[in-house]
């Protein structure tokens, strides 16, 4: 009688096999990868941070996300919007929105990189001015921030780069 009860598991231990933890493991860590690739994983933060910050931390997210994700700007804010395919179109309400924390008394103009100048106004946003690509890049732009005491002048390159040229 003893040996039927053995052969057939009638004398199992209470608990798990190694196999049953390690299936539970996987799924665990599928799940948590997907819900990490779905959500922000750059902290963009109301914190104050320079422009060469946040572009950083923008194309951060792009790369990230696997998508293009558009710079919105206005006289008293920006934004960070994904953008659909046709490279104009909206997909998604406002990834993160924040004011001007270094140049909030400066007149803000920029050039595009197709050669189009913006002074930027209290307007709403329409248009983006600069996209960034899941690559890295950026379609660029060169940014004047002016005062009546101060001039300074950046450009962000085709590869992300934020340069500063001169200041006044």
């Amino acid at each position: 009688m003893k040996m039927q009860t053995s052969v057939i598991g009638l004398n199992k231990k209470p608990g798990f096999t190694l196999i049953e933890l390690l299936i539970v493991i996987v799924i665990i860590g599928v799940m948590s990868s997907i819900l990490l690739l779905n959500t922000n994983i750059v902290n963009i933060s109301n914190s104050p941070r320079t422009l060469e910050e946040s572009f950083s931390e923008i194309s951060q997210e792009s790369i990230i996300r696997g998508k293009v994700l558009g710079w919105y700007a206005n006289a008293n804010e920006q934004a960070i919007y994904e953008i659909a395919k046709e490279e104009t179109e909206i997909i998604s309400k406002p990834i993160y929105r924040y004011s001007w924390n270094e140049f909030t008394e400066f007149e803000k103009e920029i050039e595009t990189s197709d050669g189009l100048k913006f002074k930027l106004s209290n307007d709403d946003l329409d248009l983006p001015y600069i996209l960034f690509y899941p690559s890295g890049e950026t379609t660029g732009a060169k940014f004047t921030f002016s005062n009546n005491n101060q001039k300074y002048n950046f450009v962000l390159t085709h590869g992300g780069e934020f340069l500063r040229i001169d200041e006044f």
